[in-house]
């Protein structure tokens, strides 16, 4: 009796315990403390809302510069598929600006130990209109629009020291790969001439949503500068929509940040799951129960 009441209370606080949430103007931010993904609706719950846009750090890989995957073996890993092992910490909420826009921002931060490595992530909701520019390459910025600026910090490349090896061979990283899967209503598609909100690239997601992905990158604290090759590169695996962003080697830190457009509500297909009060939390504890009274 004893396991089974520790059992449902380690549920109940798991499954009930908050993650992070940012609202303004309409539009509903969720970020997963676990893996740092992010829901974006305009539903309270964006879990609710079959517009919303779901975000999930998908995969990283160092890779040399024939685009091959290095630093998969040995104890120091350079290259993984699983954010969910990564513990992220959150900052407060605050009143914040980007280029004079007033916005709702909250840090999130992990630690990837096995290349002495930092990502943070800088979420900005913002509550002002404008447009933002980055080396020539103008954004505009709407009332609700979801800006994340993502950072890696201090990543140990792969070089001729022979801390990455193939065989007997010295693998030398050229470039960070960082997969993002972007997902909302519809397939992702190229939006193009004046359909765009951007200079950079934009992808319709479904239900008015959209992601606009610029391809200037900052390195080290010097002047934007393009992306390497034809990324950042869309791509699908499977039922996965993924957006691959491609950074070149860098000395101390690298920052992206993809912008989100929200779509319009739709909770018609969730409405009575969410209204009949059979939640997530209850179907788990439900389950543990029936289970410990067959044991018993």
């Amino acid at each position: 009796m004893q396991v089974c009441f520790l059992i449902l209370l380690s549920v109940f606080y798991h499954t009930h315990a908050a993650d992070p949430e940012v609202s303004a103007e309409g539009v509903f931010v969720k970020i997963q403390g676990q893996s740092g993904g992010m829901t974006i609706g305009k539903t309270k719950n964006p879990d609710q809302d079959n517009n919303a846009v779901k975000i999930k750090f998908d995969a990283i890989q160092e890779k040399d510069s024939s685009g091959n995957v290095v630093g998969t073996s040995g104890n120091a890993k350079h290259s993984f598929n699983n954010f969910a092992q990564l513990d992220f910490t959150f900052s407060s909420l605050r009143d914040s600006e980007y280029e004079n826009l007033t916005a709702k921002a909250i840090n999130f931060t992990a630690s990837i130990s096995s290349v002495n490595a930092k990502m943070r992530v800088e979420t900005f909701l913002f509550t002002e209109a404008g447009n933002i520019t980055i080396d020539g390459e103008s954004t505009v910025i709407e009332k609700g629009s979801v800006k994340f600026n993502i950072q890696l910090e201090g990543w140990t490349f792969c070089d001729n020291s022979g801390n990455c090896k193939k065989g007997e061979a010295n693998e030398i990283g050229e470039y960070v790969d960082l997969t993002i899967s972007i997902k909302g209503k519809s397939t992702p598609s190229r939006k193009t001439g004046n359909n765009k909100r951007t200079d950079g690239e934009e992808y319709a997601l479904g239900g008015d949503a959209s992601v606009a992905l610029s391809k200037k990158i900052s390195k080290d604290g010097g002047s934007p500068e393009n992306m390497p090759g034809n990324y950042p590169a869309f791509e699908t695996q499977g039922s996965k929509q993924l957006f691959v962003f491609r950074f070149p080697k860098f000395t101390n830190n690298v920052m992206y940040d993809p912008i989100i457009y929200s779509g319009v509500a739709d909770t018609s297909s969730k409405a009575a799951y969410i209204s009949s009060g059979f939640t997530p939390l209850f179907a788990a504890l439900f389950g543990v129960f029936l289970t410990c009274k067959l044991v018993l």
